[in-house]
């Protein structure tokens, strides 16, 4: 894994990624720890075939060996998925990341959750989060990473096709859900179930009917991809009603590694609902 990682990192923080990976899940073994496993290895072999030959098994013999060969392949596959898990995420590092500082507890939760994962797209999103706490540690939650481990592939679209709906009021992503049954959220799949669901994850808060609010203060930037507006003032006191969904701390951090589409025509959903809400739009 080292040889290849190393072979295309490039740039000094990639460099500095793979050898602090390397660090903290000891893939530099000393050599008299080389030692024991190999004397530990040889006397395994060693009872392994006095049991064979006292047993006079042949079909022990045999399924010894298919053990072995599916160890083996097991081995394999776990070292391709953290080696490629690993290579997509250099990438995505800043010529400022300082994996140097990262948590080695953090690294070795991430590796040992990554290890089991071969899907491509599930790979990419390991990755992000791997050169996002990189980047700047302290970024995702040890917790984050568990229920990302957690999560099957259609679960993690499921939470994908929701964040198609999220927009950035201020600096915080919030999901706008204003009404359930309306065509553009059906449509794209995102019903009370699946947000009932989403909830049950641990992504979401979802209580229908009951409205999040945010603050507008001053005026609060809000963007929705390409569109950007300035909500300066609404007539409800407690501020902007959001809907009746909200990201939790780890779905915000999960957020942002969806590769979020605009839905049509969402933007001047949004826009109505605001507009009878009162807000003031500039």
């Amino acid at each position: 894994m080292m040889e290849t990682a190393l072979a295309i990192a490039g740039t000094g923080s990639a460099i500095a990624l793979i050898n602090k990976v390397s660090d903290a899940i000891g893939w530099y073994t000393a050599p008299r720890q080389e030692i024991r496993m190999a004397k530990a290895r040889a006397e395994a072999d060693l009872v392994r075939a006095k049991s064979i030959a006292e047993s006079g098994n042949l079909e022990l013999e045999n399924l010894v060996q298919r053990a072995e060969f599916r160890e083996a392949v097991e081995r394999i596959l776990e070292q391709s998925n953290m080696e490629n898990t690993i290579i997509k995420a250099l990438p995505y590092l800043k010529e400022d990341a300082s994996p140097q500082n990262m948590d080695n507890d953090w690294v070795k939760n991430l590796i040992e959750k990554c290890k089991h994962v071969s899907d491509d797209e599930m790979q990419e999103w390991w990755a992000k989060i791997l050169a996002g706490e990189a980047n700047a540690p302290g970024s995702y939650s040890k917790k984050t990473v568990n229920v990302l481990g957690d999560l099957e592939q259609t679960e993690v679209q499921l939470f994908s096709d929701l964040c198609n709906f999220v927009w950035a009021i201020g600096k915080e992503p919030i999901p706008l859900v204003y009404d359930l049954s309306h065509a553009i959220y059906t449509n794209a799949g995102i019903n009370s179930r699946t947000c009932t669901y989403l909830k049950e994850l641990g992504l979401v808060n979802y209580e229908a009917p009951i409205f999040h609010f945010g603050e507008v203060g001053q005026g609060v930037t809000a963007t929705y991809h390409f569109h950007e507006v300035k909500i300066t003032s609404t007539t409800n006191t407690r501020g902007l009603i959001t809907g009746d969904v909200a990201l939790t701390f780890t779905g915000m951090q999960l957020s942002g590694l969806c590769d979020a589409e605009p839905v049509d025509g969402f933007f001047e959903y949004v826009m109505g609902e605001w507009q009878k809400q009162g807000a003031f739009i500039t």
